[in-house]
């Protein structure tokens, strides 16, 4: 081992040693959970088949797995069952103090050495590539993870909050400033959060509807929100300003989507309906959330025009909120007198207020009281950061008002942008029964050859395939029906609410002619206007 080493790789182990301390006091924890909610006799078996465990792992002991296997089946189902509980909690536990260090250990070694986006950054910087090239690269670059509605982590969302609480206090906990009391307070409340895991029913005894699916996505992407595209978003506006590159305010590199509420193909249960109610649940929770940013910003932008001026454009559009929302100014004018930003924070917050009752509502939106779109709140707080930058607020601009912006871009009023997925054939299943009901028979019986040309003439031409008085029922229905759904949210949300069809088990050039019939027949495809 060479000197140069060593620091690194003392560190190492220190985070091992200090993981594998955190994971031994959660076990000890929940042994005295285990106790109080059911006996000491969990405990013990607990413990036996821990042991036996560890031989079989550690020394592959047959004797072991045999000692096991009776052991396990002397038990009745109700042991059984606390027993599997008591594991699953424990690896529940570990868990949660496992991505507070591994959280802890990449902090760390991104301030020992570069991080990925750093790094990429130097290599674009020593390959001399030519600035114009970055930033058209820039520019089309979009990130977009998405949400779908298999999730692999089962747990509850009961169960993942108090993880969550867990993971925070574990971190609390090794800040080397916390006093012997703040730890036994610590350990107090960790201790509590055991005993609620226990006595919550971690599975669901009922099938997930589409809607609950979608409360679980909103569950990380809340996350995504309040923990992490601020700080994301600054880190590559930092990088990117050392490639003499500056992202577009409203520029949105990463955003997220979601096929919960769309994936048809994935869960028949999910209508036209179930699609509407997913979007509608996810723009409430959109702007509410936006709502309460905005609130956490205005407590901070307390620039005052008795010490600093604004622009020409603030002050237009305050005389402008004056009159659109007079109750707001009789209100705000006083509260925050001489403080623009928070003023016009307050005309921000109430559009947004109106903006989340029309949605609820369905009701045409009211310019001037509320927000067709996202664009237009980002273009309200644009012309806040404009106005910063010009009055020798560059920091603040830059900062809380920035991050608030990047957000926005990012998650719009839905927060995540929905996809549909649908199989082929019963695209083609919807159509032969339109056309049967055309008068044009025989639609199910054509080779794929046939079927493009036929979709090939119907798309080109401008005659309704289904007209609205058509009476469609049972799963043909259900398909026309989403069609119907997609037109509706964009006319309600805006284009970007859905903006891909996905078609699965597509095998020609027929199943996406089939699916774009359909979209025009709903008023989605018109290729005689481009």
């Amino acid at each position: 081992m060479t000197t140069s080493h060593e620091p690194a790789t003392l560190s190492v182990l220190d985070d091992d040693a200090a993981l594998r301390s955190d994971i031994r006091r959660l076990g000890s924890m929940l042994g005295e959970t285990l106790v109080r909610q059911v006996g000491p006799e969990l405990l013990d078996l607990v413990e036996e088949v821990r042991a036996l465990v560890k031989r079989i792992r550690e020394q592959a002991d047959a004797t072991a797995a045999d000692e096991l296997d009776r052991l396990l089946e002397r038990q009745d189902l109700e042991t059984v069952t606390e027993l599997v509980r008591a594991f699953t909690a424990y690896f529940y536990l570990a868990n949660a103090a496992e991505q507070v260090h591994r959280v802890d250990i990449l902090t760390s070694r991104s301030q020992r050495t570069a991080g990925w986006l750093e790094s990429t950054v130097d290599r674009i910087i020593e390959a001399g590539l030519p600035t114009p090239e970055i930033e058209d690269a820039i520019g089309r670059l979009e990130l977009r993870p998405v949400f779908t509605a298999h999730p692999t982590e089962a747990a509850r969302r009961s169960i993942l909050t108090k993880l969550a609480a867990i993971a925070d206090l574990i971190e609390e906990r090794n800040d080397p400033r916390a006093s012997d009391a703040e730890r036994a307070a610590i350990d107090r409340r960790l201790s509590e959060l055991i005993d609620l895991i226990w006595q919550t029913d971690e599975l669901r005894h009922t099938r997930p509807t589409p809607v609950d699916e979608a409360r679980s996505a909103l569950y990380y992407l809340d996350g995504l929100f309040d923990h992490v595209m601020g700080d994301v978003s600054e880190r590559i506006d930092h990088e990117l300003g050392r490639l003499g590159i500056a992202l577009d305010l409203d520029a949105a590199p990463i955003r997220f989507g979601t096929w919960v509420g769309g994936d048809r193909d994935g869960n028949p249960n999910v209508t036209a309906a179930i699609t509407l109610d997913v979007l509608a649940q996810q723009h409430d929770h959109g702007v509410r959330r936006l709502v309460e940013a905005v609130e956490e910003l205005a407590t901070e932008l307390s620039s005052s025009v008795r010490v600093i001026g604004i622009s020409e454009e603030l002050e237009r559009s305050l005389d402008a909120d004056r009159v659109a929302l007079p109750a707001v100014h009789a209100r705000f004018s006083k509260l925050s007198a001489g403080e623009p930003y928070r003023l016009k924070l307050a005309y921000v917050h109430e559009r947004l207020m109106n903006t989340r009752k029309r949605l609820a509502a369905r009701a045409p939106h009211d310019a001037g009281r509320d927000y067709r779109h996202a664009s237009d709140l980002l273009d309200e707080l644009g012309m806040l950061h404009r106005s910063l930058l010009d009055h020798r607020g560059e920091l603040i601009a830059r900062g809380s008002l920035q991050r608030l912006i990047r957000r926005a871009a990012a998650f719009g009023f839905g927060l995540a942008t929905m996809d549909i997925r649908e199989h082929a054939t019963k695209h083609h299943a919807l159509l032969d029964a339109l056309y049967t009901r055309a008068g044009e028979p025989g639609y199910a019986d054509m080779d794929r050859d046939a079927r493009l040309r036929r979709l090939a003439e119907e798309l080109a031409s401008r005659r309704p395939l289904a007209p609205t008085t058509i009476d469609l029922d049972g799963e043909i229905a259900t398909t026309a029906g989403v069609f119907s759904a997609i037109r509706d949210a964009h006319e309600r949300y805006g284009p970007d609410v859905i903006e891909s069809y996905i078609i699965s088990e597509t095998r020609g050039a027929d199943d996406v002619f089939a699916a774009a019939v359909l979209a025009r027949d709903a008023g989605l495809v018109d290729l005689t206007n481009d």
